[in-house]
């Protein structure tokens, strides 16, 4: 762990303090490498949004910083800093070219996304999502990509069964960055629920819950998802949360499977 702190600052204060550290794909890589060792291995939010902030303030190529910057709203999301995420999302939003496509883009777009379900836009945050598809360019055909997301989400649920997050995450995103509008129907966001479960990160799970809501309400796991909230509010030892999610599950999904065991946890949260 000593050594992914050490790469993570010293990338940063490469970036941040050294005026001779130039050249945008370097930057950009080494950003997206050690911002992403910030965010998820060391869980140091502080300084993931630190190194893609600095990324944007040194990179000359508009996509590139508009994903950097879009990257730090995402970190500010987690943080649960809506105003930050705004105030960052506005700033790469002046970067991102109009007609152009490719990761880099379709990240901002994904980012907004999951932004304006977090604020309550459903509509636009479905606006957001689809073109966020629009501009994801991987190069991978379509049945390439559904192979993608078989494989990453057996992938991820298998490391979190095993509690071994470290290995899930790398799953999660590469499948949310190759195909950003997998949030729509629910199953991406499921799984970085039960990740924040397993890194006991549990106002995160809950608040992807509320967000899915918001995205989709007819998603096809959007109960489990509310189960998800509820276990992650009762080990935060947030009762009332916990059965608010319980009854949110009883009262509108009905039909669901989940039903009878949602009722044994509200019984004993009772």
């Amino acid at each position: 762990m000593k050594y992914r702190r050490l790469i993570a600052e010293t990338v940063r204060a490469a970036i941040t303090n050294n005026p001779n550290f130039k050249g945008d794909q370097a930057i950009h890589q080494l950003a997206l490498t050690a911002g992403g060792i910030a965010r998820d291995y060391l869980l140091d939010w502080k300084l993931a949004g630190q190194i893609y902030v600095e990324a944007t303030k040194k990179l000359t190529v508009d996509d590139l910083a508009a994903e950097c910057g879009a990257l730090a709203a995402d970190v500010a999301l987690d943080m649960q800093n809506k105003t930050a995420a705004k105030s960052l999302l506005d700033a790469a939003a002046k970067k991102v070219p109009k007609m152009g496509t490719g990761t880099t883009i379709s990240t901002f777009h994904r980012v907004h996304a999951e932004y304006l379900a977090e604020t309550g836009n459903g509509d636009e945050a479905r606006k957001a999502l689809s073109e966020a598809a629009r501009t994801t360019s991987s190069g991978m055909h379509f049945a390439e990509k559904i192979a993608l997301q078989g494989s990453a989400s057996r992938s991820a649920e298998k490391f979190l069964q095993e509690k071994n997050p470290d290995r899930a995450i790398v799953e999660l995103r590469n499948w949310q960055r190759e195909y950003p509008a997998a949030t729509l129907d629910g199953y991406l966001t499921l799984l970085f629920a039960k990740y924040w479960v397993v890194r006991e990160k549990y106002p995160q799970a809950a608040a992807l819950a509320d967000r899915q809501n918001t995205l989709n309400p007819d998603s096809p796991y959007i109960d489990e998802l509310l189960l998800v909230a509820s276990e992650a509010q009762t080990k935060a030892d947030k009762k009332d949360a916990a059965k608010a999610y319980l009854n949110s599950l009883i009262q509108h999904y009905p039909g669901s499977p989940l039903i009878s065991q949602a009722k044994e946890r509200l019984k004993a949260l009772e």
